[in-house]
């Protein structure tokens, strides 16, 4: 019910104005209708959208609730790669997701393998819905630079990003993954 101040005394802009006595021009009159709807549209933020409880003592819950609905820019996590991992393995406890607060996950990552031999990197985004209709999390991943040799998967009922390795070849492997993931919150 968003709308513009159209109470005595705005422009024909709807907008506010202080007046002038002297040339007849009345100040705007803030209306009720129009605060209200000012309230409402915040509350509706905080309360309704975020989730957030209202504290009357407490002046940055919108700013609160902004952060929690677009994400703070993300957390970096680390996780390490297993060479030549021809099943599902997880990534941990910093990359699984409670589908009951989380709707959607987007993970920009890099990755890079090193043997004596080789060295492969990757960078990209893995992209995790989860939807409540058929309680399924769906994952798509788009790599931009390199191929590291490295699938991901989600685990359906645990929520945990898994991945997958083919086989390096050479010594003294190390594999590491460095993630900004931000979680979209129900």
């Amino acid at each position: 019910m968003a709308f513009k101040i159209d109470s005595e005394g705005a422009t024909a802009q709807n907008t506010f104005t202080e007046g002038n006595p002297s040339q007849g021009i009345p100040a705007t009159v803030v209306s009720d209708d129009w605060l209200n709807m000012v309230q409402g549209e915040l509350v509706d933020v905080v309360e309704n959208l975020a989730g957030i409880t209202l504290d009357k003592q407490d002046n940055t819950q919108l700013g609160q609730a902004i952060l929690q609905l677009i994400g703070e820019g993300g957390t970096q996590k680390t996780a390490s790669i297993a060479n030549n991992q021809g099943s599902n393995l997880g990534l941990g406890a910093d990359f699984t997701f409670d589908k009951s607060t989380v709707k959607g996950v987007q993970i920009q990552y890099d990755l890079e393998r090193v043997t004596d031999t080789q060295n492969v990197q990757e960078s990209g985004v893995v992209y995790l819905t989860h939807d409540i209709s058929d309680d399924t999390w769906r994952i798509s991943q788009q790599s931009f630079v390199d191929i590291s040799g490295v699938d991901f998967f989600i685990n359906a009922s645990t929520g945990e990003l898994e991945y997958q390795s083919d086989d390096l070849t050479g010594a003294n492997y190390s594999g590491s993954l460095r993630a900004v993931v931000t979680e979209i919150k129900q």
